[in-house]
């Protein structure tokens, strides 16, 4: 049976019960204002005498009956996209409603409630025989229906679904496509715990296919095993094996999954895919799997500004990937973020309340970056009975190191004894402009090896740096708070520890360096200031001093951590001096900008170092002055 359904729009008047005759139809873009020509979108309508549609520039007016109208005839108004903003005016001009959003059909869509699916019953047939269809690209759900599907829906055709967060309570998708499009939909798993159900299924693998363009944007997922499973190879299949094929060119975006807490699930489930974005997205729930995985062979992977909470083994893993390019920044992360067997990682700007944790297994792990991140710990291992891999080339700037509950993944969270740990499977490693907050033994532990190539320098520390074992080599200088330390491996180190490290007993004599530093907890927004003096020794001659400026800096707000550096040059001919200061340098973080380096007060024995704070929220700053040698008798 065919339902018979208007092709016309009509427009009624909400306040008088008639139709809006002679009236005026603004459409534009949306969130927009249709009535503002740079707003409107190229629409088209399409005639009752010969179909064909026809550009048409805004308004679009409705006859007496309150229907579109062109060259006197009635029409459909066509839209080029899904989403826009709609206006409609009586025929004085005056306003009567006005949407900044309205969702409508696509070309070609299928409205679900015109193929007869109703709330509460079972659609699984319907579905499935109008996915079927290669002519419908793009199917519609009304959210005022509660569409029930108990069995799975195989997507064999190209196809954009699209809802308004439209339930449909459904055990799987299984999509068999390139060019799938699900936006703005609601998926169900139901109340009844059962690991087959995956929202959104996809294995190339099995299907001995090549895929590409899927998109899967603003859905949500409830209590499924994986909210996405997409899969181009097997889970633990050799990069060579012949079942392996491409899927690639993934986004998904403003998606949330939330799962069972107390049984097996996960919620972004990554293997053997190419070219993947998952941001903007959130999860809730989990255990003995991390809420967004990556595991064997995935490739060009980008994690951002994506949250997770109460999943009990872990929020983030990428694992054996071999060398995968992956970006993971800006995301706020409740467990562990975890890079295991996988190379050319830049892991920036996050918040992580458990630990970054590093792992080789049976691959090399090559050129990690860890920078500017919020986290209680950074752990870097070996990993697994029998490991055969090796980590090389750790890059650890800028990070705020803040301490509390950490442990292996999977096993619950314990206190970290160590800030950053590095076992002896570590090689050419740099530890550098931390600020290290928490309770630790150790701000740097090391178990060394002859590949051991340790660079620790210009850190904020509040405990010791341990070594054990022998091998290897090891620099050490320019760290302020270190309580005990090993000495480093070379006399050039040394020098330079020994030069920057404070000791009162010629801190300021004028033919050796000094070092000034301190902390500053807090720094009012909105142009607060706090001054530090520095005082110049007494000479009869010229004397020139470089000051090098280290500036950590801590949103009080929101725990984000900043650093940069800068040089303050001084010239003091008796009692007359003179200073200036430098732009900044070696940027790291977003709040560089707010903290302002000035110097005043000069007399002749000192100035004051001026850290003004422009953001709107107060700031806590670390500084290190490292200074240099005078040069002196300058004629």
């Amino acid at each position: 049976m065919a339902t018979l359904i208007s092709p016309f729009q009509y427009f009624a008047d909400p306040q008088r019960a008639r139709p809006i005759f002679n009236g005026f139809i603004y459409i534009g873009r949306k969130d927009g204002d249709p009535t503002n020509p740079s707003d409107q979108i190229q629409v088209r309508v399409i005639c009752e005498c010969g179909g064909t549609p026809v550009n048409v520039s805004q308004p679009i007016r409705t006859g007496p009956g309150g229907i579109p109208v062109y060259n006197g005839s009635p029409a459909q108004i066509d839209i080029p996209q899904a989403e826009f903003s709609l206006t409609v005016q009586d025929q004085n001009r005056v306003q009567v409603y006005h949407s900044p959003r309205v969702l409508g059909t696509t070309e070609g869509a299928v409205n679900v409630r015109n193929l007869g699916v109703q709330s509460g019953v079972d659609a699984s047939d319907i579905l499935q025989a109008t996915f079927d269809r290669s002519e419908v690209r793009a199917v519609y759900f009304p959210p005022d229906l509660d569409v029930l599907v108990k069995s799975e829906i195989n997507i064999n055709n190209p196809v954009y679904i699209y809802g308004q967060n439209s339930r449909l309570q459904i055990p799987k998708l299984r999509v068999k496509t390139s060019n799938f499009t699900i936006d703005g939909m609601f998926l169900d798993s139901g109340d009844v715990y059962i690991q087959a159900h995956r929202g959104i299924q996809i294995l190339a693998f099995e299907d001995n296919a090549d895929y590409e363009n899927i998109a899967i944007l603003n859905c949500s997922f409830r209590n499924y095993f994986y909210a996405t499973d997409l899969r181009g190879r097997g889970y633990s299949v050799a990069p060579d094996d012949p079942t392996n094929r491409r899927l690639e060119n993934i986004l998904i975006h403003g998606c949330t999954s939330r799962t069972w807490v107390d049984r097996n699930a996960g919620n972004f489930q990554n293997t053997g895919v190419t070219n993947v974005k998952i941001s903007d997205c959130a999860c809730y729930g989990g255990q003995n799997a991390t809420s967004y995985n990556f595991i064997n062979g995935n490739g060009f992977i980008i994690v951002s500004n994506c949250f997770d909470n109460e999943n009990d083994y872990g929020s983030l893993e990428i694992e054996n990937n071999l060398t995968s390019f992956v970006v993971v920044s800006g995301c706020n992360f409740r467990r562990a973020l975890w890079i295991d067997d996988t190379s050319n990682v830049s892991i920036t700007g996050n918040t992580v309340d458990d630990r970054i944790y590093v792992t080789a297994e049976s691959n090399d792990v090559n050129n990690i970056n860890i920078s500017g991140n919020n986290v209680n710990a950074i752990r870097c291992e070996d990993f697994g009975a029998n490991p055969t891999g090796k980590i090389i080339g750790l890059n650890i700037t800028g990070n705020y190191i803040r301490g509390g509950l950490n442990g292996a993944a999977g096993f619950g969270r314990t206190q970290a004894t160590h800030a950053i740990f590095l076992d002896n499977n570590v090689a050419r490693t740099l530890v550098e402009t931390n600020f290290f907050r928490g309770t630790f033994t150790n701000c740097v532990a090391h178990v060394r090896s002859s590949d051991t190539n340790l660079t620790v320098r210009n850190n904020s520390m509040n405990a010791a740096i341990l070594l054990s074992s022998s091998g290897g080599v090891y620099y050490e200088y320019g760290n302020l708070g270190v309580t005990t330390k090993p000495k480093s491996d070379q006399n050039l180190a040394d020098i330079i520890s020994d030069a920057l490290t404070p000791n009162i007993n010629w801190m300021n004599l004028p033919s050796r360096y000094f070092i000034k530093g301190g902390f500053i907890n807090t720094i009012a927004g909105n142009g607060g200031s706090e001054m530090q003096l520095v005082t110049v020794p007494e000479v009869t001659d010229v004397s020139c001093r470089t000051h090098d400026i280290t500036v950590n800096i801590r949103n009080r707000s929101n725990n984000n951590f900043s650093s940069f550096k800068l040089i303050i040059n001084h010239r003091r001919v008796g009692n007359s001096m003179s200073a200036s200061v430098s732009n900044k340098y070696a940027m790291v973080g977003v709040d560089v900008d707010d903290v302002a380096v000035t110097v005043t007060s000069i007399t002749g024995t000192s100035f004051e170092i001026v850290f003004t704070n422009s953001d709107s929220n107060a700031v806590a700053v670390a500084y290190n002055v490292n200074t240099s040698n005078r040069i002196s008798s300058i004629d």
